[in-house]
């Protein structure tokens, strides 16, 4: 499963959860005391705001991650997949935030195993974490989320599905603004925009396709 840690084991940046057969998701000091609590009743949660290669020097030791998956989790231009390790599963995800007229692509990275779950995000331009209302989401729908790790990595990945349809909403509206405005005043148009938009499309449909096949496997490997 993983490796026992001891009490002086920490991990900065992290908050601990265990989740239980009742009662809401409890925070927990340290990592040792979440896996204990686990280990006896239900899974533990780690859930990092941002995390620093220090940081996933731990957790390799301690829950096995694979120098690879983690080698991911630093590359901003990954897209969608799943990958299968001994004893755990790596799901990277992008999310998607249209602020002041830019399409910004995060990401976020999820390690799976039997009785635990890691879930890891990026700051945006503004120190805002793209999962930053996780653990509200989370206590909102903790009767899904107390069914497993993998029950609980869905929840907080249909919320990020949110969040894109959000943004893409937002495009959708500027869009139609620039449509009126070449209508209206073809003169001062600027060409330029057009340019931009059509970029932003080839992105979210590139997105929108990889993110389908994730999905996809995702729920082949729920029902298998």
């Amino acid at each position: 499963m993983w490796r026992q840690p001891s009490d002086q084991d920490d991990v900065s940046g992290a908050c601990f959860h265990q989740i239980g057969a009742d009662g809401p998701a409890k925070h927990v000091a340290t990592a040792a005391a979440a896996i204990a609590a686990a280990d006896g009743d239900g899974f533990a949660w780690w859930h990092y705001r941002q995390a620093t290669r220090e940081d996933f020097s731990e957790l390799v030791g301690l829950f096995g991650l694979h120098p690879l998956a983690v080698k991911d989790c630093f590359d901003d231009k990954q897209i969608p997949k799943i990958e299968d390790f001994p004893g755990n599963t790596f799901v990277l995800f992008n999310t998607f935030q249209y602020v002041q007229s830019a399409l910004v692509i995060g990401e976020i990275n999820l390690f799976l195993g039997k009785k635990f779950l890691i879930s890891v995000s990026h700051l945006d331009s503004q120190d805002r974490s793209y999962l930053d209302g996780a653990l509200h989401i989370v206590d909102n729908g903790i009767e899904e989320a107390r069914q497993g790790p993998s029950h609980l990595m869905h929840f907080i990945l249909d919320d990020v599905v949110d969040q894109k349809f959000v943004a893409i909403e937002a495009l959708e509206d500027e869009l139609d603004d620039l449509e009126g405005a070449l209508i209206s005043d073809s003169k001062n148009f600027q060409p330029a925009e057009l340019i931009r938009f059509r970029r932003y499309l080839l992105v979210c449909a590139t997105a929108c396709f990889t993110s389908a096949k994730f999905s996809a496997r995702s729920v082949a490997r729920t029902v298998h």
